[in-house]
């Protein structure tokens, strides 16, 4: 049994969210976005004891509508979880036995587990009252057996949370670190072992201070303080520790060093950031399957939370991080600014964090949605792409080369900064753009398409308008009336580059009067043996000189700014 489905309403600035869980999901989104208010939710909620009046939340946790809001007049936190059996599972006995008063059957047949904590203003008692209940599959409170707090302690003790941020600092977790300082303090050493051991390094500390003279002085120099101030016992009252005498002593100072590329062992606080931040992850890792084994019960669903587990990492490195992640037991949620880590990760695997209308929403690609070639096709552009389409406001789609090229240096020579607006420029030439469309409305990711004119382009325009979903065809679409892009560019004053690459073998063949529609069509029909691209290059360039685009193309760059919020 393991989490599966996350309710969060008025908690800071998440008003109203829902989220599904995957084995290892992947949170992605602009900064402020709610992904680390979501963690915090989970882990508030399944590592404190929520009772009446306690410090479950604090003021700012509430949802503040305005700058002069008060905790006490918000709307309450509500924070649902739910867990749910997986397909073919079945609870043993022993589980059964332990949460049985709690556990409730969904309408697919499968076992399930829901907890909620609410937490808001009591005016009555003029303070901030918590209650924590577990719930019927259709919402309701059950009965009075299931507020026994034993209830609560054992579903926190089989469901732990573990939290990782992304502020983790080497030096420290591996001085006092949670996921550190257990190590040391378990002592799991034979007594005749320890014995012995013990014996030695007093061996070793006696043989260290015998062999400095200087020491011997100090210390009976010191011993002339029994003589003003009684200290004890009347011999040995000085002991200078060369090395600290006990076992937990000496392991409270140890040390983790790693090989330099020189081959030196040298200090972990002495090697590079990405080296430190992958080291804590890995102690993570080491303390998860140490301690899951040794301090909790074996029934146990472990759900773990981390905060940028590429920070400071090469991105070679970050690539190779999704296995790591999948070899850390138990249900992940990962938060990320990484397009090397999302371009590694399964599509089912990424929730896409977006705001709409001042409300935060989550985007995800659901069960069939995709067919198993278009799920290919997206997950091409994305790994192509190291994950930037993912993070982008809009998705300005377009057919082939000649449209990248031509777009992009509008953009340019006029000011359009797209990269700074999150304008992500997709070509759906090899992949088609009925999945592109598909995957940006379920990711919430606003897109516009560029259409030719000809009957290809009409197929398109007719297919695009059924992904809409309540969009203005105009702010989404936009069809050129020329057969392509390069006789958009002859009609609007921009043909002399073609026909500079007219064939001198094909000069004949353009009988059509100058200027005329049929006229560029035999002019491009005549063109020499210079790609399209090259050709386009070149009326870019006229443009970077002050000619004047094309009205629609233009059109195209502004309402696709204007999606990504410019």
């Amino acid at each position: 049994m393991h989490l599966s489905t996350v309710q969060i309403e008025n908690f800071r600035g998440l008003r109203n969210v829902q989220i599904d869980l995957a084995p290892i999901t992947l949170l992605i989104g602009e900064n402020n976005c709610g992904k680390t208010s979501l963690l915090d939710a989970i882990r508030i909620v399944m590592s404190r004891t929520a009772g009446r009046r306690t410090g479950t939340f604090d003021p700012y946790d509430y949802h503040l509508e305005g700058e002069d809001a008060e905790a006490q007049d918000a709307d309450p936190i509500s924070i649902t979880l739910t867990f749910r059996t997986e397909d073919g599972e079945t609870l043993s006995d022993e589980f059964i036995q332990v949460l049985g008063d709690v556990l409730v059957t969904d309408s697919a047949g499968k076992s399930i587990l829901i907890f909620r904590v609410t937490s808001g203003f009591d005016s009555t008692v003029k303070d901030f009252v918590s209650d924590w209940r577990f719930l019927d599959s259709s919402g309701n409170p059950l009965g009075s057996r299931s507020k026994k707090p034993s209830i609560l302690q054992d579903f926190q003790r089989l469901f732990p949370i573990f939290y990782l941020s992304a502020l983790r600092d080497a030096v420290r977790e591996f001085r006092t670190g949670a996921y550190w300082t257990p190590f040391l303090k378990n002592l799991a050493i034979d007594p005749n072992l320890k014995h012995e051991l013990q014996n030695q390094i007093n061996d070793l500390n006696n043989a260290v201070l015998d062999a400095h003279d200087s020491l011997k002085s100090v210390k009976s120099h010191l011993a002339k303080i029994q003589g003003l101030v009684p200290v004890g016992g009347k011999t040995d009252i000085v002991d200078i520790e060369a090395l600290p005498s006990r076992i937990s002593d000496l392991l409270t100072g140890t040390q983790v060093n790693l090989n330099a590329s020189s081959g030196a062992s040298i200090p972990l606080a002495r090697h590079g950031a990405g080296t430190q931040s992958l080291s804590v992850l890995f102690l993570f890792q080491a303390y998860l399957s140490a301690m899951l084994e040794q301090q909790y019960d074996e029934l146990s669903s472990p759900l773990l939370a981390l905060e940028e587990p590429e920070a400071h990492l090469h991105p070679f490195a970050t690539r190779s991080l999704w296995s790591t992640l999948q070899a850390i037991p138990g249900r992940k949620i990962v938060a990320s600014h990484s397009g090397d880590l999302v371009a590694n990760a399964p599509l089912a695997s990424i929730r896409r964090m977006y705001s709409l209308n001042g409300d935060t929403k989550i985007g995800f690609i659901p069960p069939n949605l995709l067919d198993a070639d278009e799920e290919r096709k997206i997950q091409f552009h994305i790994t192509e792409g190291r994950g930037e389409l993912l993070f982008a406001r809009c998705w300005l789609l377009y057919e082939g080369e000649s449209e990248h090229w031509i777009l992009d240096g509008i953009a340019r020579s006029s000011g359009r900064d797209l990269d700074r607006w999150g304008v992500r420029m997709v070509s759906y030439r090899n992949s088609g753009h009925q999945c592109l469309l598909k995957a940006a409305n379920a990711w919430g990711i606003p897109w516009f398409i560029l259409a030719d004119g000809d009957a290809q382009g009409n197929a398109t325009v007719a297919s695009a308008r059924t992904y809409l979903n309540g969009a203005k065809e105009s702010d989404r679409i936009l069809q050129i009336p020329e057969d392509s892009v390069e006789l958009h560019l002859c009609a609007n004053g921009l043909g002399s580059s073609f026909e500079k690459h007219i064939s001198p073998q094909k000069n004949q063949t353009i009988t059509a009067s100058k200027g005329t529609a049929q006229y560029w069509e035999q002019v491009l029909s005549a063109r020499d043996g210079a790609p399209k691209p090259t050709v386009i290059q070149e009326v870019v360039h006229e443009i970077s000189n002050g000619a004047k685009p094309p009205q629609q193309l233009v059109n195209v760059l502004d309402r696709s700014l204007k999606l990504a919020g410019a």
